[in-house]
C-alpha cells in the first residue's frame, strides 16, 4: 500500500549556502528544540516567533561535538599502538591533552556549556 498523499505539496526549493559553524549552530538550535533540523530551519525561515516555537527538549550533548571528539580519540589511540609498536615512549605533553578530551567529554555529558 502505498503512502498517502498529502494536502500540500512541497515541491519547491530554496538552496541556502552556510559556513561550518553556522549549520553547526543552526543543529545545535534543532536538537535544543527538539526538531529535526530542516523543521527547524523552515520554521525559523517563515518567521515564526518564539512563543510559537515548541517546547525545549532537554539539552543533550553537542553530536557535532561528540563526534569530533570521537575522532580525536581514534587518532591518539593510533598514535599510542605507533608507540607501543615501535617501543617509543609517548610525547611528554599527551596526559595533558589526553586530560582535556576527558574534561570536554565528561562537560558535555553533563550538559554544562
Amino acid at each position: 500500500m502505498a503512502r498517502p498523499r498529502k494536502a500540500v505539496r512541497r515541491d519547491q526549493q530554496l538552496n541556502v549556502s552556510l559556513t561550518v559553524p553556522e549549520l553547526a549552530t543552526l543543529y545545535t538550535r534543532a536538537q535544543r528544540a527538539g526538531m529535526p533540523l530542516i523543521s527547524f530551519a523552515r520554521w525559523r525561515l517563515l518567521g515564526s516567533s518564539i512563543s510559537d516555537m515548541p517546547a525545549l527538549a532537554a539539552p543533550g550533548p553537542d553530536l557535532l561535538l561528540m563526534a569530533e571528539l570521537k575522532r580525536l580519540g581514534n587518532n591518539l589511540n593510533q598514535l599510542v599502538r605507533l608507540f607501543h609498536r615501535e617501543k617509543h615512549e609517548p610525547p611528554i605533553g599527551l596526559d595533558g591533552v589526553l586530560d582535556e578530551i576527558r574534561r570536554l567529554i565528561n562537560r558535555e555529558l553533563a550538559g554544562d556549556r
